[in-house]
């Protein structure tokens, strides 16, 4: 298991890959992420994963409560995340390998 962030980080608005308003991470092989996270705004939000190739793999929900939501990852890669339309608060990401 392993966890990459303990405290709020902004992603302020709609990012891109390879760009700014985003976060990326490493994987090692096959494993769920797990994202806490909250919309900025009073709109829900959806925080888009996408692999080394820009390839969406997964989603997770930005809500005006916070919550968990969590994806299922088949491969070692770099992965990035960022909103797909405005800010929303990451409390936490959390990598928990299978065995």
């Amino acid at each position: 298991m392993e966890l990459l962030i303990q405290l709020p980080n902004t992603l302020g608005g709609t990012g891109s890959f390879n760009k700014n308003r985003g976060i990326s991470f490493e994987v090692t092989g096959p494993c769920v992420i797990s994202i806490m996270a909250k919309s900025s705004g009073s709109a829900d939000r959806v925080i888009k994963m996408v692999d080394s190739s820009n390839k969406e793999v997964g989603n997770f929900a930005a809500a005006t409560s916070v919550g968990i939501t969590s994806v299922e990852i088949d491969k070692a890669d770099t992965y990035f995340i960022s909103s797909t339309s405005g800010g929303v608060y990451v409390y936490m990401i959390l990598i928990e390998y299978y065995e």
